[in-house]
């Protein structure tokens, strides 16, 4: 039960607020974009803000189920993404687009470090080059690499198989595509005969 009355809520209606999240690696699908559920959890990351900040989050925690929900997706998030997620109370209002649409748009593309059809060639690493001349390529803006010596580089199958990523921008998704894969083949990997 909510224990302050409707009037002591109405100077700080409609409420927002803004919250700030890097999107992680158990956000993401095999293909290296957000899953549609990480949407949803960040707008609900953004809602337990919103209503812990009003002071009535006790009040109302588990009390207001989901019975419909719905997302149109403008552009897809990847691993490591930062992402701002604004939230406004509507009350029936319609929501101006200023704050609806996002911010900017950057075609990027990831490519990861897997065995075919990726960059890496399979067995045992021996040799690990530097991610430098990776970092240094038109367009790259992060690169990593999870490779340690001695682990061996299998066949890809699952998404645990990626060992690295490579993520590029561009003017369009095409292109963003095209640095990223050629960044990619630049990272030097020995293995074992």
């Amino acid at each position: 039960m909510i224990s302050a009355e409707p009037d002591e809520f109405a100077p700080a209606l409609p409420a927002s607020i803004t919250i700030q999240r890097r999107l992680e690696w158990i956000d993401t699908d095999a293909s290296g974009a957000h899953h549609n559920t990480a949407a949803i959890r960040l707008m609900e990351a953004a809602e337990l803000a919103l209503i812990d900040r009003l002071g009535f989050l006790d009040d109302v925690y588990g009390l207001h189920p989901r019975t419909r929900i719905e997302a149109e997706f403008l552009r897809p998030l990847f691993f490591r993404d930062l992402v701002e997620v604004a939230l406004r109370q509507a009350l029936g209002e319609p929501v101006p687009d200023e704050l609806a649409l996002p911010l900017f748009s950057q075609p990027l593309a990831i490519r990861f470090f897997t065995a075919e059809p990726g960059p890496l060639p399979t067995g045992r690493v021996v040799a690990i080059g530097s991610l430098d001349t990776v970092l240094e390529s038109p367009g790259v803006v992060q690169a990593d690499t999870y490779l340690q010596i001695g682990e061996i580089i299998r066949p890809v199958r699952r998404d645990g198989d990626r060992r690295g990523y490579v993520i590029a921008v561009a003017d369009t998704w095409e292109e963003a595509l095209g640095r990223a894969e050629d960044a990619a083949l630049l990272f030097s990997v020995e293995v074992a005969a």
